[in-house]
């Protein structure tokens, strides 16, 4: 479901003065790195590394930190690894009712859409919906070519309620996890339908954010700003458009969880050897 086509990366990887053969040089050089820290649990494959030298800029030495913090945060933060494999039936309820998912259509031909719905009221569990958001990412590493993001939360069905199941502990993880493992350049996130309470979120994240970050948070009352991201034919039919419904692209990531639940079952017997650390 992760479209991308070679002159998309070919442009990104000019836009860094890079080609595909200094690339391929580098991730060649982490491996080698790799070979020798005896204290991570696995090799990283090629196309992991590959996302995460994209994520870092190309920078070699932030590569490496980044592969160290992905195992080592597994252990570092229990309370949003632990329990994080998608067959798990707390994680399958949540899939079910809320949408969290990827629109497979690049916006403007660089940026990866993701959309939060929930279903109905008081359903939305923001630790659960975190797991699946990271295990979104796992399959990502794999698959796409990760660029930046676009986040779009429909606030429709969101209640008080469901907005203090996010502690600033939880977020304060996900946050140090988004930015130390991914370093996902954030484009924008627009929160759609929001009602006025969303101003203790948006408190929250204004104390979690860099300023330059919090900036690109926007919030609308209704949905019709999503008329100006997406042509008629890309925007999901629950917003007015003829594109995929968030029940269709749902159901694409719980197929892929399903392609790569041993990748998943695995990564729940990954662990950082501490004592082997040099």
């Amino acid at each position: 479901m992760y479209h991308c086509d070679n002159e998309t990366r070919k442009k990104f990887y000019e836009s860094f003065g890079e080609t595909e053969e200094t690339v391929t040089e580098r991730v060649k050089t982490i491996k080698i790195w790799l070979q020798t820290q005896t204290h991570l649990p696995e090799i990283m494959d090629d196309a992991r590394i590959r996302n995460i030298l994209h994520l870092s800029k190309f920078n070699v030495d932030k590569t490496k930190e980044k592969i160290d913090n992905y195992y080592t945060f597994r252990t570092k933060y229990p309370n949003v690894f632990n329990d994080s494999n998608p067959k798990s039936q707390a994680l399958k309820e949540t899939m079910d009712t809320i949408h969290l998912c990827n629109h497979p259509k690049l916006l403007d031909g660089a940026h990866r859409v993701l959309f939060m719905s929930p279903k109905k009221k008081n359903v939305l569990s923001s630790i659960n919906g975190i797991k699946i958001f990271f295990c979104i990412y796992e399959i990502r590493l794999q698959e796409d070519l990760m660029i930046d993001d676009v986040i779009i939360v429909n606030m429709a069905n969101v209640t008080f309620r469901d907005m203090c199941t996010l502690s600033p502990r939880i977020a304060l993880a996900a946050v140090k996890i988004y930015k130390n493992t991914f370093s996902m350049r954030l484009r924008a996130m627009y929160f759609v339908n929001s009602p006025a309470y969303v101003s203790v979120w948006m408190a929250l994240f204004k104390l979690l954010f860099p300023a330059k970050i919090f900036a690109r948070l926007q919030v609308y009352r209704d949905s019709e700003v999503l008329k100006d991201i997406f042509s008629p034919e890309d925007l999901p039919k629950d917003f007015g458009g003829s594109g995929p419904s968030l029940d269709e692209l749902n159901d694409m990531i719980k197929q892929k969880f399903v392609d790569y639940q041993d990748r998943f079952d695995l990564l729940d017997t990954l662990k950082v050897d501490e004592s082997l650390r040099a």
